[in-house]
């Protein structure tokens, strides 16, 4: 891990983060070589076609200036540790982005002219998504409904939440979704 991450900071990465399983193997060499955890999050599984009968909230495709928002939502939304970690300004957050390759559709839900939630689905041989929503949002299982809607017929669709994202996590079981993993 030790060169590794040197090798990346050479060619200009200001952070490289690193996700394993809590009961890793891995994660004492992790920490050896300098990385440390700041944050848990909760592998969701789901098998099977959407449910019938699913609220499905009014997303639409998020446009290149709502990233700024998308950006707001997260400060709101994550941990002061996290923020300080993850990205403190916008350029930062943007740079830690996961790039989840293939066919990404990216959405968001507005309430009052503000981003309230945040959708990223990718279909594929298991479908994913991600979901980041305002603490309090009204309509996270309607997010959860347009998120299985999109992906109808995949075989299983995984979905890793934070920590701080309870009021994502609880609906997700409602939903016939199955924990399977924490990384922290």
């Amino acid at each position: 891990f030790s060169r590794m991450a040197a090798g990346i900071v050479k060619l200009g990465a200001e952070r490289v983060f690193l996700r394993l399983d809590a009961d890793s193997p891995l994660v004492d060499t992790a920490r050896r070589a300098g990385f440390f955890p700041y944050l848990e999050e909760i592998l969701y599984r789901r098998d099977g076609g959407a449910a019938a009968e699913m609220a499905i909230a009014p997303l639409r495709p998020r446009a290149r200036n709502d990233m700024f928002g998308v950006f707001q939502l997260y400060s709101h939304t994550a941990a002061a540790n996290v923020r300080a970690i993850e990205g403190a300004t916008f350029r930062e957050w943007q740079a830690a982005q996961e790039k989840w390759g293939g066919r990404v559709s990216d959405l968001v839900l507005e309430d009052g002219g503000a981003i309230s939630a945040w959708l990223r689905v990718a279909r594929g041989h298991a479908g994913r998504f991600r979901v980041l929503a305002q603490p309090g949002c009204r309509d996270v299982e309607g997010v959860l409904g347009a998120a299985l809607a999109r992906l109808d017929g995949d075989r299983s669709v995984l979905t890793l939440v934070p920590a701080y994202c309870g009021g994502v996590a609880g609906p997700l079981t409602g939903l016939y979704f199955i924990a399977i993993a924490v990384a922290g």
